[in-house]
């Protein structure tokens, strides 16, 4: 790939030692790095909280320590932008050496932008005192949930002009839910419902603005031997809205919108709930692994699901501990897509709002990219440190202009001379051409066939030469 190509879309990673990374990934190359590498800072989660091609993308980054807001400069050229503070492959040379043109255009194609530290704007409103399970972005609003059930609910102003004026000065609110332990929360991007659960904690829907418990899961029947299922939820989201809704009843079971929730679990399950039908899971799909298949003796931590995501209505992918990343369809019962890319946990699976691609990455420090379409792997990141969340950028760089635009461009600016303009006088014999320049061409058309009747006449001679030597040469005896 060229240095003058675009890539499409743009993809952003968050990694175990805190680095936020803007990724080109038709070329692999890191456009844009924020933060500085400190185990302390772990990235949990991420999400957009303002994104336009006017302006650089606002990205929500909770870490162990709170809550903080990048700006991060997406729609970069070809060669980067004008003025950065680094290299990709952080190599270059002395002040005192000379670059050449060739140099040049190599550095301006590898460039990248390193943000500096007191760049990010912490919100120190919001401080999780336990592992954080899910970040959420409204229009107005910024929902930060912890594992012992704490929702923590800051101030968003999407118009400020102003990074540093973006957070509330105080804290909105806050809600205890009821639970044990929560390992995942996510909010419904249409009805404003909160899903959550986690190990023996079954998948609820909560109402934020009432902060009642609308929708409280059932567990699945018992085994053969009549022994209880265990229940471990480790991955949640929303299937978008409920289809045949005029056939069905349109009110959920404990009031409220209807919702379709799917959920992934850490015994390698997933189910499909309908909040319109019954508490129980309406569909659920066993996953297995493929040393499961061929092996009797394999442990539960293999068939561990560790993310999920929707990629259509009836369609979602699931990530598990051992690099597996598979599509599972609900009205087939089965999985129908498989990607083989990744050798280590999944920690995060994404799905493109506009496009059909997939993007996926984990604990083997490498991003994947898949075509939901045909199925292959489109590309593989090496991105060098352990991924824990990632995003797509809806918003896609602009485009060089083609080779065929630049021409036609570069036609309609050049000027038209006028008739005052030309300068000299011509001849009509001058325009048609004068006999002698006729002749000319007669001779040298002369010429011309005189040296292919000779190169002819050289070729025929070589060839009965070669005939000849071919019949005076004795036949080859055989071996018995």
């Amino acid at each position: 790939m060229t240095s003058k190509e675009e890539d499409p879309f743009r993809v952003v990673t968050g990694d175990i030692l805190g680095l936020v990374k803007v990724w080109a990934p038709t070329s692999g190359k890191t456009l844009v790095r924020s933060g500085k590498p400190r185990r302390l800072d772990s990235i949990e989660a991420l999400a957009w909280a303002r994104e336009t091609q006017e302006d650089a993308g606002v990205l929500a980054v909770l870490r162990e320590s709170g809550l903080r807001l990048i700006r991060l400069p997406l729609a970069l050229g070809a060669t980067g932008p004008s003025t950065t503070e680094g290299k990709g492959k952080g190599k270059g040379k002395g002040k005192g050496e000379d670059k050449g043109k060739g140099d040049e255009e190599k550095e301006d194609a590898d460039k990248t932008v390193f943000l500096e530290a007191p760049a990010p704007i912490q919100c120190k409103s919001v401080k999780p005192g336990s592992p954080c399970t899910g970040l959420d972005v409204l229009p107005d609003r910024v929902i930060v949930s912890s594992a012992d059930g704490t929702v923590q609910i800051a101030g968003f102003d999407p118009d400020a002009t102003k990074i540093e004026d973006v957070f509330g000065s105080s804290l909105i609110s806050s809600h205890k839910l009821t639970g044990e332990a929560f390992s995942r929360m996510r909010l419904s991007p249409t009805s404003g419902l909160l899903a959550a659960g986690g190990k023996e904690t079954l998948l609820s829907l909560w109402d934020t603005e009432k902060w009642q418990r609308c929708f409280h899961a059932k567990n699945v029947a018992h085994d053969y031997l009549d022994m209880r299922i265990p229940v471990w939820v480790t991955g949640i989201c929303f299937m978008g809205p409920v289809e045949n809704a005029e056939k069905g009843p349109k009110q959920a079971i404990g009031g409220g919108t209807p919702e379709r929730v799917a959920t992934c679990t850490g015994h390698g399950y997933v189910r499909l709930y309908d909040t319109r039908a019954q508490r129980r899971a309406v569909a659920s799909v066993e996953l297995k692994t493929a040393t499961e298949l061929y092996q009797k003796n394999v442990s539960a931590e293999s068939r561990h699901l560790t993310s999920i995501d929707t990629i259509d209505e009836h369609t979602v992918a699931v990530g598990d501990a051992v690099g597996g990343l598979r599509c599972v369809d609900f009205r087939q019962g089965k999985v129908v897509k498989s990607f083989k890319s990744l050798n280590g946990s999944i920690r995060s699976v994404v799905k493109h709002p506009t496009l059909p691609l997939i993007c996926a990455g984990g604990l083997d420090r490498h991003l994947v990219i898949g075509d939901l379409e045909t199925g292959l792997v489109k590309s593989r990141i090496y991105a060098r440190q352990q991924l824990t969340s990632m995003l797509f950028s809806s918003q896609a760089p602009p485009q060089p202009p083609s080779a065929d635009e630049s021409t036609e461009k570069k036609r309609h600016l050049e000027p038209i001379p006028d008739e005052d303009d030309v300068v000299g006088d011509f001849d009509e014999d001058d325009l048609v051409g004068d006999s002698d320049s006729d002749e000319d061409e007669d001779e040298d058309e002369d010429a011309d066939e005189k040296k292919g009747s000779k190169a002819q006449e050289t070729r025929a001679r070589q060839s009965k030469t070669s005939a000849k030597t071919r019949s005076s040469q004795p036949p080859k005896k055989r071996r018995r």
